[in-house]
């Protein structure tokens, strides 16, 4: 039986995103709450039970910002359904979206002139075809870290990034059965048992039909 042992404003998550191979001592688990706040959690064998990730609350972009730097802009609620979870390095990094716009926020495990400093970074939006008159713009509806990319679909589309980059972009992934495109709902990464060296990271997805 697991237990959450702390206080939210809204405790319904829709998924989470796991690390599976980790330098940290504990797995590390991240999700977005319905409030849109982004949620670092680890479980505790010592008490058996989730507990905040190094005591943090919730999160929201833009502040702190990179380096830990303040930011004025207010809140920004991030959106259930799309979250990827990776590390470089000791640092543990968690992308999500709002509206279009991806955000990720690197968690730091190593002190910088005494100070953790941990904060956000925004990636452009994800390109989308402009949908016709009446009808709503497409979310970001999956997410997912291969390294070193990470992977998005929106509009039925696949795009990569390269978060690391100093000014990273979005590049179409052409997905095609012979000559036909295809649509795709969701993407997940492939899990194994354990890493395999001469196997690269690879995902699956579910098409629209």
């Amino acid at each position: 039986q697991v237990q959450l042992c702390f206080e939210l404003a809204d405790l319904s998550f829709q998924n989470f995103a796991t690390l599976r191979f980790t330098f940290q001592p504990n797995p590390v688990l991240a999700g977005v709450t319905r409030d849109g706040g982004l949620q670092l959690l680890e479980y505790s064998a010592n008490f058996q039970r989730l507990v905040r990730y190094h005591n943090r609350r919730a999160l929201h972009p833009p502040s702190p910002g990179v380096f830990g730097a303040k930011m004025d802009d207010p809140p920004v609620r991030l959106r259930q359904g799309a979250i990827a979870i990776w590390e470089r390095s000791s640092d543990v990094l968690v992308a999500a979206p709002a509206d279009g716009a991806v955000w990720v926020w690197r968690e730091s495990n190593v002190p910088l002139f005494g100070f953790l400093l941990s904060g956000w970074k925004k990636l452009p939006d994800v390109p989308f075809t402009p949908p016709a008159a009446g009808q709503s713009t497409p979310p970001v509806d999956s997410l997912i870290f291969v390294s070193p990319y990470l992977i998005g679909v929106r509009d039925e589309k696949l795009y990569r990034c390269d978060p690391s980059e100093a000014e990273p972009a979005w590049t179409l992934v052409a997905a095609t059965v012979g000559t036909t495109n295809v649509r795709f709902t969701r993407i997940a990464p492939v899990l194994v048992t354990a890493p395999i060296p001469t196997i690269n990271a690879r995902a699956v997805g579910v098409a629209k039909d």
